[in-house]
């Protein structure tokens, strides 16, 4: 996980005691990354591709068409949240909503800057759709609508810690999982047709979860900022 944030350009949310350059030399210090970069490849064949590699044999053979079109079919037909539907039984489920968020702030606050990887070089005009689901990630240059501005917000809304990593002794073992597959598959060009499959999944996805999540907000914490 540290090797893959040492690409990403990291600053304290609020006003620190000493000198910012001072701060940014120390954390990117070549060495201390070329001395991660080094264990890397071994991290990632021991405990990522297995992960990635169970997945080939559902797709072996298939029709890329059909099996695309079957995917985002059943993401948009498919039942509600089973997490969202549990939890509106839930008396008091606002301490599992708020660990859902600790998790996925591992991800979300720092949005997109896995597949920001991605969409560097020249490769035509599919790098120019990749680049649109990029600056749509960041708010078309708008600070205050980028998507890790707003689920800084809904955060902020349950009293939670809005520092990237703030809750890092207490990531989970699925969490860390899915941040550290996402980053090895953006790490590499040999990647790129998961990279777009992947994309695919993720934004599909997002537009229906996000909508699901809005409306349990709404019923269940109307005060917070969705």
């Amino acid at each position: 996980m540290r090797t893959y944030q040492n690409r990403f350009v990291l600053l304290p949310q609020d006003n620190v005691a000493g000198s910012v350059v001072e701060m940014l030399h120390a954390r990117y210090d070549p060495r201390a990354t070329h001395a991660l970069d080094a264990n890397r490849a071994a991290l990632e064949e021991a405990l990522i591709e297995p992960i990635v590699a169970k997945l080939r044999p559902e797709i072996a053979g298939r029709d890329v068409e059909d099996y695309i079109d079957g995917m985002l079919d059943g993401i948009r037909n498919g039942p509600p949240s089973e997490f969202l539907t549990w939890l509106d039984r839930q008396p008091k489920g606002e301490g599992y909503y708020r660990n859902f968020l600790i998790q996925s702030s591992a991800d979300l606050l720092a949005e997109a800057s896995a597949s920001a990887m991605g969409v560097i070089g020249e490769f035509g005009a599919p790098q120019s759709a990749l680049f649109r689901i990029l600056i749509d990630e960041f708010g078309y240059g708008t600070h205050d609508k980028k998507h890790s501005v707003l689920f800084r917000d809904t955060m902020r809304g349950f009293g939670l810690n809005e520092e990237y990593n703030g809750y890092w002794p207490i990531f989970d073992t699925e969490a860390l999982n899915l941040h550290n597959v996402i980053h090895y598959l953006f790490q590499s060009p040999r990647n790129l047709f998961r990279q777009i499959g992947f994309l695919l999944y993720a934004e599909t996805s997002y537009q229906v979860s996000t909508g699901q999540h809005f409306q349990y907000l709404k019923r269940r914490h109307p005060e917070v900022d969705d």
